[in-house]
């Protein structure tokens, strides 16, 4: 839920999940995080905490920038369940670089890029991901 949250919060709240070792979800549906935003988030989350399960975005104003960062936490976090950066400003490389660390994830089931600025450029390493993950679905 929408809690207008922006970079600036984050920061704040990036502090705390640097030392939270049980987290699973992170939800900041609609919050206007930006790339900085999604990027504190990550380097709080990229080294601390290993069971994070479930990752929803959507709609926090992220470019293939914050694409990027996203993919730092993702190679870290093999028990990543869910993926949901739909509704945001993300282009093909994004989302290819993003799709890059989802490829050897066994356990990703779902995975939402719908709504961002993706064209058949990034087909191919899409696919990619639902061909090497059975249990992908969405």
């Amino acid at each position: 839920q929408e809690s207008n949250i922006d970079p600036e919060g984050i920061k704040l709240l990036a502090r705390g999940l640097a030392k939270n070792t049980s987290l699973k979800v992170l939800n900041l549906r609609g919050n206007p995080i930006g790339d900085q935003g999604v990027n504190w988030l990550c380097q709080a989350l990229k080294d601390s905490n290993k069971t994070l399960e479930r990752i929803s975005l959507p709609s926090c104003k992220l470019t293939s920038v914050g694409a990027k960062y996203l993919g730092l936490v993702i190679k870290h976090h093999p028990q990543i369940k869910l993926l949901n950066i739909s509704g945001n400003e993300i282009l093909n490389e994004g989302a290819i670089s993003v799709t890059k660390y989802l490829n050897s994830k066994s356990t990703l089931t779902e995975l939402d890029i719908s709504n961002n600025k993706l064209n058949a450029g990034c087909a191919a390493a899409v696919a990619e991901v639902f061909k090497r993950n059975s249990r992908l679905y969405n």
